[in-house]
């Protein structure tokens, strides 16, 4: 299965980024890509998600519903901002569309980015964001025929006990699409992308938002697939760009076979024998 990681550098105007990211949709189902997914924050990026928010079948996402549709493609929308009844905040939510435009599978990230910095700048997502409460793991009927797939957001790459919960469920691939701030992702980014892949054997997709969205806001792009041995098998050029890979469920199946660490464990998530 051949899938296209399409990096952007989301902004405060909703209509501009769809506009931009379907230009690189149709660029890559071109490409004969399947399965083409968006970064976290695909719609907005800005300090007031709550202004723009909406639900699953509202409008933000028409566009996405009806460009999946029309190229015969999956999509993943990285997360756009869902409107939670009775409260101020939103869910920070990713949604897996299917080739006709339906929608698949919705995640509403976990864990959220409460930090201060090396540098001194801080982000508190929490202010602005509820954070979910449910581990999903979803089927894919593609052309080579079905995967299990975990869904992960940015944050979570550091928190492992997420991706093996996820491995426990049957996961083959995890989303990582991600808005990982330029510091931290150039002293971490590689490494927990490689290391969530190789501890799981899995494959992992993780297209990253890219350069400066207004203010001080800055992320650090190199959106990348790394397969379940730790190999990046693709990684994206600078600026709105697509990285393309493609996936092999043979090779999954070898890995595993070859060095059988998932089967070797002892110590399970309630930390018992």
């Amino acid at each position: 299965m051949r899938v296209a990681l399409l990096q952007l550098c989301s902004k405060e105007l909703p209509a501009d980024n769809t506009a931009r990211a379907l230009r690189l949709a149709r660029t890559a189902a071109a490409a004969d890509a399947e399965w083409l997914l968006f970064p976290e924050n695909t719609i907005y990026i800005g300090e007031s998600p709550a202004k723009f928010a909406d639900t699953v079948n509202g409008s933000l996402l028409e566009p996405f519903r009806e460009c999946a549709a029309e190229l015969g493609v999956w999509i993943t929308v990285g997360s756009f901002p869902e409107r939670v009844g009775g409260s101020p905040k939103v869910h920070n939510t990713q949604v897996l569309i299917d080739p006709m435009g339906a929608i698949h599978a919705t995640y509403r990230k976990i864990h959220l980015f409460d930090v201060t910095l090396p540098s001194g700048q801080t982000h508190a997502e929490s202010e602005r964001v509820l954070g979910g409460d449910e581990v999903v793991v979803t089927e894919m009927r593609t052309s080579s025929g079905v995967w299990r797939v975990g869904l992960t957001t940015c944050y979570d790459l550091r928190f492992p006990e997420l991706y093996r919960r996820l491995v426990d469920d049957g996961a083959q691939i995890i989303t990582a699409p991600s808005a990982f701030t330029f510091e931290t992702g150039a002293a971490h980014w590689h490494p927990l992308v490689q290391a969530r892949a190789i501890e799981n054997q899995v494959f992992i997709l993780a297209p990253n938002q890219c350069g400066k969205h207004g203010g001080t806001r800055h992320s650090f792009g190199n959106s990348c697939v790394v397969d379940p041995w730790g190999t990046q098998l693709a990684r994206a050029m600078e600026g709105e760009s697509i990285a393309y890979a493609d996936l092999s469920r043979q090779y999954l199946a070898q890995v595993r076979s070859n060095l059988p660490s998932l089967s070797h464990r002892r110590i399970r998530l309630s930390g018992r024998l």
